[in-house]
């Protein structure tokens, strides 16, 4: 029924809360959905790790999305486990397919002595009588309390045959320049294999690294801020490799604050030092280049991009990061250059405001866009 929340035993819990959003619908109306919510005991396993190496697990009520119904009265709903934890356990779609998990347990992040929930199994079953159910696990490899690198290997139902493809991703605990940090894990090498992880065969391996901003803390240790990809080097099986990278703005003056060390709160005295060379995380130049032989081949394409809030403190205050003032493309072919505007006043009478001569700019532009 439209607008209502549906019941056990459709859902394993009834919902106590609803809302209703209101968003346009076709010929001026609105098409309402209902949001409908539950209740649950569930346990935070994520909180420090004690004295003695216990977790400082919490309970506590939650509330949690049971279903979003629509008009027609067809929706989703979302059961949770009933072990304490609330994890989300199945969604059910409006065409009746599921999408269900299960084995849930702790795991620990990289470099961070704190726990969190992670499902074993993700099974996705369509329930249309002639798709079969398909079964993706998870296993997570660490070692101790807070590792500086572990891997989850997830297992796909398999292309070809019977045994799962696996791929094994890994993920470091940043360090090197501009200082060591610590409590973070990002993704360093992912592997591609046909087949299992121990039998099969490698197709592929994605290595990346990463830029950061340090920031000192004289409570917590060394902790990164705005961490951006920096290069993504891909290998074949047959010893091929690519690569690209990134170069970004250094405009950005942050500041980092001083903790005061007997209460962990941070001081907001002298304490905040401004720090000069930080990164609004803009890629100034992309560099892609070629497949080589045990190495990355030549460079064959490099994207310069400007920026309008780095040169208009209007655009920068106003968040407007992405808006590019121009864009040039160069590599073995003929370069293309495209210069956009913004917010100008005259329609199509607007000239771009540009530092050189108009027949220089003309001469230079293989494509031109004006947005308003």
């Amino acid at each position: 029924m439209s607008g209502t929340c549906p019941q056990p035993p459709a859902v394993a819990v009834a919902a106590t809360l609803s809302a209703v959003w209101n968003p346009p619908g076709v010929n001026g109306g609105t098409y309402p959905i209902t949001l409908c919510y539950i209740q649950l005991t569930e346990t935070n396993p994520i909180g420090y790790i004690c004295g003695g190496g216990s977790s400082c697990a919490y309970t506590y009520t939650g509330t949690e999305l049971q279903s979003v119904v629509l008009p027609n009265g067809t929706g989703w709903t979302f059961n949770y486990t009933t072990d304490g934890y609330a994890d989300l356990a199945q969604i059910t779609f409006p065409t009746g397919g599921t999408i269900s998990y299960g084995g849930y347990g702790n795991v620990y992040g990289v470099g961070a002595n704190a726990l969190h929930r992670a499902a074993a199994t993700r099974t996705f079953n369509p329930n249309n009588g002639v798709t079969p159910a398909s079964v993706w696990s998870y296993n997570y490899m660490f070692t101790g309390t807070g590792p500086t690198s572990n891997t989850t290997i997830v297992s796909a139902p398999p292309s070809v045959g019977s045994t799962p493809d696996d791929t094994v991703h890994t993920f470091t605990e940043l360090s090197g320049p501009p200082s060591t940090v610590y409590n973070t894990g990002y993704e360093t090498t992912t592997q591609f294999y046909h087949g299992s992880h121990t039998s099969g065969s490698l197709l592929k391996t994605v290595n990346k690294t990463y830029s950061w901003m340090n920031v000192t803390s004289y409570y917590t240790g060394d902790y990164p801020l705005g961490v951006i990809p920096k290069t993504t080097t891909t290998m074949l099986a047959n010893g091929q490799e690519n690569e690209t990278s990134f170069t970004y703005d250094s405009s950005l003056s942050y500041y980092p604050p001083y903790y005061i060390e007997s209460s962990g709160l941070p001081y907001t005295g002298q304490g905040w030092v401004s720090s000069a060379g930080g990164t609004y995380g803009r890629p100034l130049y992309k560099y892609e280049y070629d497949y080589g032989n045990g190495a990355p081949g030549s460079l064959l394409r490099t994207t310069t991009t400007t920026y309008l809030a780095l040169s208009n403190s209007a655009y920068l205050s106003a968040n407007l990061f992405d808006l590019a003032s121009s864009v040039e493309l160069t590599g073995s072919g003929p370069a293309v250059y495209t210069l956009y505007g913004y917010d100008a006043a005259g329609g199509s009478s607007w000239q771009p405001n540009i530092h050189g001569p108009l027949a220089e700019h003309h001469e230079h532009i293989s494509n031109y866009e004006q947005r308003r």
